[in-house]
C-alpha cells in the first residue's frame, strides 16, 4: 500500500520554543476553534480555518520579547474549555493579553 503525502504551508512563523502553540477550544456549537502560536520574535499570532485551505488571522501582536510559553487561564471556577477569555504568554515576566 503506498501513501503519497504532501506538505501544505498555512502559515509563517519565527523559530518556536517547545509549548508555544495552543489548540483553544470553540465557544459554541458552530463556532471555529482558534490556535495561538508564539515565536521568538514575540509575535502571537491567533488564527482559525475556514475551509480546507483557507486561513483566518484573528489576532497578531508587533514584535516584542521572545515568548517561551503559551498557557490559557480563565475565571476561578469557569471550565477553561467552554469559557476561555485569555491567553497567559510568558516572557521576561508574565504578560497577560485578551482575546
Amino acid at each position: 500500500m503506498d501513501l503519497n503525502l504532501s506538505r501544505v504551508d498555512y502559515m509563517q512563523v519565527s523559530l518556536t520554543h517547545p509549548k508555544t502553540m495552543k489548540l483553544l477550544p470553540s465557544l459554541g456549537g458552530k463556532a471555529q476553534q482558534k490556535v495561538a502560536i508564539g515565536d521568538h520574535e514575540g509575535v502571537l499570532q491567533v488564527f482559525n480555518m475556514k475551509k480546507a485551505s483557507e486561513v483566518n488571522q484573528v489576532f497578531k501582536t508587533l514584535p516584542g520579547k521572545e515568548i517561551t510559553r503559551i498557557e490559557m487561564g480563565g475565571a476561578l471556577g469557569n471550565d477553561m474549555y467552554t469559557q476561555w477569555n485569555m491567553i497567559l504568554v510568558k516572557l521576561d515576566c508574565l504578560i497577560i493579553a485578551s482575546i
